[in-house]
């Protein structure tokens, strides 16, 4: 019996590591397989972003071009047959408010210039959209509203670059304009915006109106033929406000008119603009 066991006993043994390394073998082999199927819906995942990426900048672009196929949104105006008006609008786009507006303005057919804010673009790309897609003019109002002449040079560039890149990723051509939050600026932040720089001189302040017939008065009381009105869409009182005043305007036979329409302006022509005096506006219109 000792001599059986010392002939089988090596045997068994390695019967039993040629076992163990056909385990061991198919282990690894399923490990393996796990690995790169891992990798394969790693590598299939990736794949699909860069096509929604691509997908997505393509209709982005093809909407771009549909919108500027149908529409110039610097037409030709001729404010020598009668006086025109330029009505802006800062501090949007807010979902209910301007929204409103860009009823009433569709509906009386008029055009109007929006300077936005860059953070509150979000959810309101559609907004812009069909600003674009109705005449209005877009232009860049700084990314959060600061008192640009109280930061760097560098910070300056940034609040505006940021809006830029808001407004071209909503779908509408970059800015061309740009007006800065409270009329603030020094040569400092005037040598770091590339862009045309646009005030107003007529300013009805319905930021500090209690009704909408307070800011309909003020309106009308300095309303003057090469007008710039500074108002704001995140106001519902100037919402309210709103179809009154066109209508008190359209009586008087006001043109409505972009600010590039009514100064003349070429895209990114530099320069700072207010208004039209009287004079200037007869000779414009010439």
């Amino acid at each position: 019996m000792s001599r059986l066991r010392w002939v089988w006993g090596p045997q068994l043994f390695v019967s039993m590591l040629v076992a163990v390394c056909a385990v061991y073998g198919i282990m690894t082999a399923f490990v393996q397989h796990e690995v790169l199927a891992v990798q394969a819906k790693a590598l299939a995942v990736q794949q699909d972003a860069q096509t929604h990426i691509q997908l997505h900048m393509a209709s982005v672009a093809a909407l771009q071009q549909e919108l500027a196929s149908t529409y110039s949104w610097i037409s030709q105006v001729n404010c020598s047959q009668q006086p025109c008006i330029a009505l802006t609008f800062d501090d949007g786009p807010n979902a209910a408010t301007t929204s409103q507006i860009l009823s009433i303005l569709e509906k009386e057919h008029v055009s109007a210039s929006f300077f936005v804010v860059g953070s509150r673009i979000a959810g309101n790309e559609a907004l812009l959209r069909q600003m674009y897609a109705d005449g209005d003019e877009i232009g860049n109002h700084s990314w959060s509203h600061p008192d640009l002449t109280t930061l760097k040079p560098d910070q300056v560039r940034q609040q505006v670059a940021m809006t830029q890149s808001a407004v071209e990723a909503a779908g509408v051509p970059t800015p061309t304009l740009f007006r800065p939050p409270y009329g603030a600026v020094n040569k400092s932040v005037l040598s770091n915006i590339p862009l045309t720089v646009m005030f107003w001189n007529e300013d009805p302040q319905d930021w500090a109106a209690n009704s909408p017939q307070q800011v309909e008065q003020a309106v009308e009381s300095t309303t003057k033929p090469g007008g710039v009105v500074d108002m704001h869409d995140i106001y519902q009182i100037t919402a309210d406000s709103l179809d009154p005043i066109i209508q008190k305007l359209k009586s008087e036979h006001y043109q409505f008119v972009t600010v590039s329409q009514l100064m003349g302006l070429k895209p990114g022509q530099p320069g700072e603009y207010y208004g039209l005096k009287p004079q200037d506006f007869q000779a414009n219109g010439e």
